[in-house]
């Protein structure tokens, strides 16, 4: 099922076509109902406001990422991109939290969710795989530094006694 991204002013809602059409004509039908159409533009309007904002911080992560990945021809650097890569899970968590405390308030489907979720999970073991990864290359790089390393020679014994 095709996801439409429906912008408005405030920010971008995920739903599919059907659902934007079903939420179009409820809000068309809530006046003659007798309810107001003010206070559902209302609950769009914040659910697009949030969502925006939220999404937003994430792409900035995303962006973040490929600008490094560019920068390393298509590969990150775990030292790098570790921050980063923390930062979007975080920005991911806050979004998949709103959602799901949120969705059908804000009208989400469920496959947009589950979807991120998904998303979420996998972005969650590459930053845990990057950033051991790091952090056991900066250990390294300690460790060489102060010329106790793991390859490092072990260093002569110099003879003792007369000469």
């Amino acid at each position: 099922m095709p996801l439409e991204f429906c912008n408005s002013a405030r920010g971008l809602v995920f739903m599919t076509a059907g659902q934007f059409v079903r939420r179009a004509a409820l809000i068309a039908l809530l006046p003659a109902a007798g309810l107001s159409a003010g206070v559902t533009a209302a609950v769009a309007g914040d659910c697009n406001a949030d969502i925006g904002a939220l999404s937003q911080t994430r792409q900035s992560f995303i962006e973040k990422l490929n600008v490094l990945a560019k920068a390393s021809k298509g590969k990150l650097d775990p030292l790098a991109s570790c921050a980063p890569l923390q930062g979007l899970v975080k920005a991911e968590g806050a979004l998949l939290k709103y959602l799901e405390s949120n969705n059908k308030w804000c009208n989400i489907p469920d496959e947009t969710v589950a979807s991120l979720r998904a998303g979420a999970a996998k972005s969650v073991g590459f930053a845990t795989q990057a950033c051991n990864f790091a952090a056991q290359a900066k250990k390294q790089q300690q460790q060489q530094a102060s010329g106790g390393g793991l390859n490092a020679p072990e260093a002569q014994k110099l003879p003792t006694g007369p000469l």
